[in-house]
């Protein structure tokens, strides 16, 4: 029975060509969005399932700094604990490398592999799933210099050769790590990304490294619960056995005047933190997921809107059809079911289109939303639930319209007694109102979002990086900085070069220390002597570092925020320890922003070093044009001092793009979420206006009979859809006003909203609209009324 009435239900289409079509064009295009959407969700609401400990598994975080949490700890805290938190199986504790990019084969050191390469303790197979093709979990870590890779790292470096007993580099001059298993590829919908895990007791087992000492604040801990221990109670008996860390904790309760320290936080909540302590993990917005979810049902809903529209101004065409098929035997339950399943077959055909087009076009739409790899065919999962989506919705699409057509009585259909006038044209009104809502929001959700990310481009954060490029060093390099660097120099093109343990927008080493008998956390950022004039950050107190190296080596100069939260009225006179002893607070600088503008800033030290082990990067002044020229002067200088090929050469500015990119993709999404709605949108109004051209086509024949011109003719037919357009801007401006409003509340540095916003919006729609709107009503006005006349 479904199946013979899908069939009368296509030829019933077949022979309602035009709307059909518009029908199948606007439900494709709703479809299309909605499935690219659906396969993003799915990919990012699957994070981190696929670890059999998934509910067990907590990271832990401190709130010090006013409350704000931070999930990097003291490595040091895992041993003071011990075995003393009965609640605890396991402790892992993390190390990223922050500009670690490549590693390298021992019997070929000068050739690159790129790799994430990160520090794991030896639980790390055991307390997440990160299956092992080689090797024995228990013990695959345990040892220091070992090394676990990918099965994809492994073919990259070693091909079809056994990895393990092989040796790697993570840095040239450095101490090999020997292979002992290979995993599978982490899948990517992991918070943990890497491809090398190496031992962290490489770093524990050295008595001088960070990993040992207390005030180190650059590490994660991940704790595996028993089952059913309470998280929050767990997390107290941690603090108070901490051990030599109690004395820290302490402090800062004191500083910040809270009751506690430490709390653990479900590792399954970690990709859904906003609150940028996660930011190391790549976490996602919750409230972009939700903008996503939300522009898709509206997708879906114009669609739907568009299905009834242009099935009720056809009613008048196919009553007499459905009113014979009445008149000869047909119930009127039939009937319903005929339009029911005309929607279903329609939904059908959309959903096979649009599935195709995903799959066609799904790897090429990265630039709007982050695929990975996610084949539609090969997910059947993915195809159920849309597909059955799509006849739910083809189910109550056809609802109205199954009410609308069968209603009335056959003998009053065929006397010509039935009209449909009234109601339908409120309804028709209201639909087409709620669609172009719909757009408008979009259009000003689009406008705020580009406004902002111009905003944050524009901002001055005290750091310009115009014409300012880097690249990372090797140990040959920071051997020879100075020869290296003055070599540079000698290139017209370059201007002025400094040293730095990091880029700009991705400082990552935070310090906890007792200043005059406060506990204080404060961020570090390892320089040389040039690194203030290199950006000119201006000084408000004491003095920059001298050029003399021996002079200041190992002092501070804190940024204006850090004398702010922390008190200190005469900050030229307070002194805490650096890392090669005590340091000696020389100057304050203005305040600078070194991290991404979504956080409030924070405070911060530069600290001055030649340590090679803090020349991470060498940033280079150059003059704008002849890049090509210079870049390859910079490689060619790279060989005269290292054997190692020259790494890739960053531009700063696009550097600071880069730390708004989550932004950059949902300013794409939403131009993509309005291009839908407006497309769908007119697709409607093209069928609205070619059903009243019809239905006024001897009203407008009589008039241009009568001396009535064209353009007049126009104006008679904007009138409705111009009073439309109005109303939905007026509904519109306030409900995108609350929503935008609401999403710049998320960010530390904000624009605003004026009202040139609102207004661009409505006057979009109102062109958009009106250039569809008048083409076919031309054609309309334009019509010989002879003929018009004739017809009727």
């Amino acid at each position: 029975m479904i199946f013979k009435g899908l069939k009368i239900a296509l030829k019933s289409l077949l022979k309602q060509k035009l709307t059909t079509l518009l029908n199948i064009l606007g439900l494709t295009l709703a479809f299309f969005g909605f499935l690219l959407i659906m396969i993003y969700l799915q990919h990012e609401l699957s994070y981190d399932k696929f670890n059999r400990n998934y509910d067990r598994i907590y990271l832990l975080t401190a709130k010090m700094d006013q409350g704000k949490p931070q999930a990097t700890l003291p490595a040091l805290l895992k041993k003071e604990i011990g075995n003393s938190v009965p609640e605890v199986d396991d402790v892992v504790v993390f190390h990223q490398i922050p500009r670690l990019e490549y590693i390298h084969r021992v019997d070929k050191p000068n050739d690159d592999y790129n790799a994430t390469p990160v520090y794991a303790s030896k639980e790390v197979f055991t307390a997440f799933t990160f299956p092992l093709v080689q090797g024995n979990p228990q013990t695959v870590l345990s040892k220091p210099f070992t090394a676990v890779i990918s099965q994809s790292l492994a073919r990259k470096i070693f091909g079809d050769q056994n990895p393990v007993g092989k040796q790697i580099l993570y840095q040239r001059g450095k101490s090999p790590f020997t292979i002992t298993g290979v995993m599978k590829d982490i899948p990517s919908n992991s918070s943990i990304k890497t491809d090398c895990f190496l031992s962290f007791a490489t770093e524990s087992e050295d008595p001088n490294n960070a990993a040992n000492q207390r005030s180190e604040y650059n590490f994660i801990l991940a704790f595996l619960l028993k089952p059913g221990a309470n998280p929050d109670q767990t997390a107290q008996k941690i603090e108070a056995n901490s051990g030599s860390m109690k004395e820290d904790f302490e402090g800062f309760k004191k500083a910040f005047h809270a009751d506690r320290v430490l709390y653990l936080k479900p590792f399954k909540q970690v990709h859904f933190t906003s609150d940028g302590s996660m930011a190391y993990l790549n976490p996602v917005n919750p409230l972009f997921l939700k903008i996503f979810a939300s522009v898709a049902l509206l997708i879906l809903l114009m669609a739907f809107v568009n299905y009834i529209n242009l099935i009720s101004v056809q009613a008048g065409k196919r009553i007499h059809q459905l009113g014979i098929q009445r008149a000869l035997g047909a119930t009127r339950f039939q009937v319903q079911l005929q339009i029911i399943f005309e929607a279903i077959a329609l939904a059908l055909i959309a959903f096979l289109l649009a599935t195709v087009v995903v799959e066609l076009l799904g790897t090429d739409m990265n630039g709007i939303l982050p695929y990975q790899d996610l084949p539609m065919m090969n997910q059947l999962d993915l195809l159920l639930l849309p597909t059955g989506l799509a006849i739910l919705f083809g189910f109550f699409a056809g609802l109205y319209p199954a009410y609308l057509l069968s209603s009335a009585e056959p003998t009053k259909i065929l006397h010509g007694e039935v009209h449909f006038s009234g109601n339908g044209k409120i309804l028709r009104a209201t639909l087409t109102t709620l669609q172009l809502v719909i757009s408008t929001a979009l259009i000003i959700g689009a406008f705020t979002i580009h406004r902002q990310l111009n905003y944050w481009k524009n901002f001055d954060t005290g750091l310009s990086p115009n014409n300012v490029i880097y690249l990372q060093t090797d140990g040959s390099i920071t051997q020879h900085s100075r020869a290296f660097a003055e070599e540079l120099l000698k290139d017209q093109q370059i201007t002025n070069y400094t040293y730095s343990a990091f880029v700009p927008g991705q400082v990552q080493m935070s310090w906890g220390r007792d200043v005059n008998e406060q506990r204080i956390k404060i961020w570090a950022w390892p320089v040389d002597e040039r690194f203030l004039d290199f950006f000119h950050i201006q000084i408000d107190q004491g003095r920059a570092f001298s050029q003399n190296m021996e002079a200041d080596r190992n002092d501070l100069i804190v940024n204006e925020k850090a004398v702010q939260n922390f008190g200190w009225k005469d900050p030229l006179d307070v002194t805490f320890p650096a890392l090669g002893g005590d340091g000696h607070v020389i100057g304050v600088a203005k305040n600078v922003t070194y991290s991404s503008l979504r956080e409030q800033l924070q405070p911060m030290v530069f600290w001055l070093t030649d340590n090679p082990v803090w020349q991470r990067y060498i940033l280079l002044k150059v003059r704008p044009g002849n890049l090509t020229q210079t870049t390859q002067y910079i490689k060619n200088t790279w060989a005269k001092f290292s054997s190692a090929p020259p790494p890739s050469i960053g531009f700063l500015d696009q550097k600071y793009a880069s730390l708004y990119s989550r932004e950059n993709k949902l300013a794409n999404f939403i131009q993509f979420g309005t291009l839908m709605s407006l497309l769908i949108a007119l697709i409607g109004i093209i069928g609205l206006v070619t059903y009243l051209t019809q239905k006024r086509a001897k009203e407008i024949a009589l008039r241009k009979t009568n001396g009535a011109s064209t353009m007049q003719i126009l104006a008679l037919l904007n009138q409705s859809f111009i009073r439309w357009i109005g109303i939905a801007v007026v509904i519109a401006v306030p409900v995108a006003w609350y929503f935008m409003h609401q999403w710049l509340q998320n960010f530390a540095y904000r624009t605003n909203l004026p009202w040139w916003i609102f207004i661009s919006a409505g006057l979009i729609v109102l062109s958009v609209c009106l250039l569809v709107i008048n083409y076919f009503s031309y054609k309309a006005a334009n019509t010989n009324p002879v003929d018009s006349l004739r017809n009727e």
